[in-house]
């Protein structure tokens, strides 16, 4: 099925501004290779149709197989990268966590969800009549989303969300052995928290030494998780945060190119320029003129 719109989280994942929509709710089949490690305010939920690979979420890897489903919450860091010479093919659904609660009933099973990247596994893989079940949810909710205009429109994505969510979370909670390769010892490493705090704190005044000292670790011991988690130093990926967001802001916005330098953590516009070429191969007034 082809998509007719661009809501607010299709147009994020394609590298667009935000906006805000009145249901914040996406639906879409997508293929993609690999995507970077990366992070989003809003909750994604993904099921895979075709094709094999792996995907890390929260320092934690697992399969990619058609079946699997997998569930990102806000702020969770997540890449996935696919099998040689395959795409996955997969539903990607994205939305604002908010739109699953209004009910009293919704304690009994919620509390569960905010357990996912942390205290339980983020994904889980269906066997074939589960598999089918859930395929058909999906599909049900992409028929819903392209009809705005039906009674209860809102509440049948809400239901059907639901629904996929909660058989998620059977799945999980099945008992010891279903999810073998959630390793707890992956997440005693500082490197995930720390990586999420750069992320949030990427245009402040920060350093692989204060960022070190906050998570009570050595800065040696987090430059080489840095390196072994994205293949980038601590600079060169901290640098790879400010010049994407500084990128939107000269394609989207009329600010300065002083403006974007300081807000994006920048000390010197020299120093910017010089990072914004070395990434983007221009300099960034060039980079502005190149994308009216």
């Amino acid at each position: 099925m082809t998509m007719t719109s661009s809501p607010y989280y299709y147009e994020h994942i394609m590298g667009k501004p935000p906006r805000k929509d009145e249901f914040e709710f996406y639906i879409g089949i997508h293929s993609f290779p690999k995507t970077d490690l990366h992070f989003h305010p809003f909750a994604e939920l993904t099921f895979v149709l075709d094709g094999c690979g792996y995907e890390k979420i929260n320092g934690i890897m697992h399969r990619m197989e058609p079946g699997t489903i997998s569930l990102v919450l806000p702020n969770h860091m997540h890449e996935f990268k696919s099998d040689t010479d395959q795409t996955i093919r997969k539903y990607c659904c994205m939305f604002d966590i908010n739109l699953l609660f209004g009910s009293s009933y919704d304690s009994d099973w919620y509390r569960w969800l905010y357990r996912i990247g942390s205290q339980m596994p983020s994904y889980a893989a269906f066997q074939e009549e589960t598999a089918a079940r859930v395929e058909g949810i999906f599909a049900q909710l992409m028929a819903e989303y392209v009809k705005p205009e039906l009674t209860g429109h809102h509440n049948m994505i809400r239901n059907k969300l639901s629904e996929v969510l909660i058989l998620l979370l059977r799945e999980i909670n099945k008992g010891p052995g279903s999810n073998s390769d959630w390793n707890r010892k992956d997440r005693s490493q500082p490197f995930w928290p720390a990586l999420h705090y750069v992320h949030v704190h990427f245009a402040d005044k920060l350093s692989l030494e204060s960022v070190a000292t906050r998570f009570l670790t050595n800065s040696t011991y987090l430059s080489r998780l840095f390196r072994e988690n994205t293949g980038l130093s601590f600079l060169e990926y901290l640098h790879r945060l400010r010049i994407n967001s500084a990128a939107t802001m000269l394609i989207h916005t009329d600010k300065s190119v002083a403006d974007i330098t300081f807000e994006t953590g920048f000390e010197s516009i020299r120093t910017f320029s010089r990072v914004f070429r070395d990434m983007k191969g221009k300099s960034p007034r060039e980079f502005r003129k190149a994308h009216p």
